[in-house]
């Protein structure tokens, strides 16, 4: 269950260990932290490993955030948001829901546009096939 993990895969404050190899402990269900980073060689304790689903959410936080930026359909506030946003990390609760809201009204409609225009061509597209 302890996977060795190389140091330059995790953030490593030098002045606290100087060895270059790492693990990763993953702790019982219930705990507050998934799972903390030690010193393979001297077992120092070097940081905490976020839960798996909280990294996914950061990764697509930031994923939704550079699209929404990149559409050009935000409102001023919503924009300012979007770019404030990107320098945290955590979200709050508030700004989480306001977040999945942005995506819902922009996003998600410009999937289902496309995928509309999609349906609206395929039998155009299967005629001339």
């Amino acid at each position: 269950m302890n996977t060795p993990v190389h140091a330059s895969a995790v953030v490593l404050d030098r002045a606290d260990c100087v060895h270059s190899k790492t693990r990763v402990e993953v702790l019982p269900p219930g705990q507050y932290h998934y799972a903390r980073v030690v010193c393979d060689a001297c077992g120092k304790q070097l940081c905490w490993q976020p839960k798996p689903e909280n990294a996914e959410r950061r990764r697509q936080n930031a994923a939704n955030i550079q699209r929404l930026l990149g559409i050009g359909q935000l409102l001023d506030w919503e924009r300012d948001f979007c770019q404030s946003l990107s320098q945290h990390k955590l979200p709050s609760p508030k700004q989480q829901a306001l977040l999945n809201g942005l995506t819902e009204k922009y996003l998600n409609k410009e999937n289902i546009l496309n995928a509309d225009r999609k349906e609206n061509c395929a039998p155009i597209h299967e005629c001339a096939a």
